[in-house]
């Protein structure tokens, strides 16, 4: 016996509103020793930056072997003094950015990684998360895309659901729709062939009621093969009117050798 093993999702939209990113403690301290890290290697650079400058100025053999290039080019203190000054506030507003740029640069890594394990998290059957949090920029946009990704794939996952139970349910009532003819025409062509004195009139109407059901039959297979290729391409169904006199009489058919076992006879008045 062949089985068929499904793996049936369990799908659930969610609603829930993003909120800001939180770091982890761990993930804090990670930046601002960063931002430590990087402010000592602007301070070193600048103190480096001074001293170099500072022996250039101040001692004899860059410009001449007797004399300092403060005292060649007639450089005062005050001017020294201003210079610096300018030099300090120009190291304090660089590592200011440096340390900004870096700790942002830093802080967009961690967005990812975060971005990173929800996906996996989806990745894993999961699809009833989201990305939890909002973020602003090009990670918002990001994380917008892929939310509206996944509630397209989930939306996408219950339709094709809903087209398999409905084909479960096509082929169901189809097979009981075509059996119930079946058992009428072999029911009556079973009267004709194992009654032999039976009346040529009857068995002319049971072979009518045979034939009847035969092509109703074949309306049953040619709606499933309309249904069938109309259904992948969204066409629509052609709905057609049905009197309902003929579909008592076909009714009255079907159960009419039921009705003779039960010596009971069923009549259609009509309109």
């Amino acid at each position: 016996m062949k089985t068929n093993n499904k793996k049936v999702l369990h799908l659930r939209k969610v609603k829930n509103e993003p909120t800001l990113l939180t770091l982890t403690p761990k993930e804090v301290s990670e930046l601002v020793l960063e931002g430590i890290v990087t402010l000592c290697i602007v301070f070193l650079l600048y103190l480096g930056i001074l001293v170099m400058v500072s022996q250039l100025i101040n001692e004899p053999g860059f410009i001449s072997v007797e004399f300092s290039a403060r005292e060649v080019w007639h450089i005062e203190r005050e001017q020294i003094a201003f210079y610096k000054n300018i030099f300090t506030i120009t190291s304090v507003v660089f590592a200011v950015a440096f340390t900004y740029w870096r700790l942002m640069r830093r802080y967009q890594q961690m967005q990812l990684n975060h971005i990173l394990e929800e996906l996996h998290l989806i990745a894993d059957g999961q699809y009833d998360r989201r990305i939890p949090f909002r973020l602003s920029g090009d990670m918002g946009q990001v994380v917008n895309s892929i939310n509206r990704l996944v509630d397209s794939t989930v939306n996408a996952l219950e339709d094709e659901r809903a087209i398999e139970k409905s084909k479960d349910e096509l082929i169901t009532n189809v097979s009981h729709d075509i059996r119930t003819p079946l058992t009428s025409i072999l029911g009556y062509l079973g009267l004709i062939v194992n009654q032999p004195n039976v009346e040529s009139a009857d068995a002319k109407r049971y072979a009518e009621i045979a034939y009847s059901k035969a092509e109703q039959m074949k309306l049953l297979v040619d709606d499933l093969f309309e249904y069938t290729t109309t259904r992948p391409n969204g066409a629509p169904l052609r709905l057609n009117d049905i009197p309902i006199v003929n579909f008592l009489e076909q009714v009255a058919a079907d159960f009419e050798l039921e009705a003779q076992k039960r010596k009971m006879a069923i009549e259609v008045l009509p309109n």
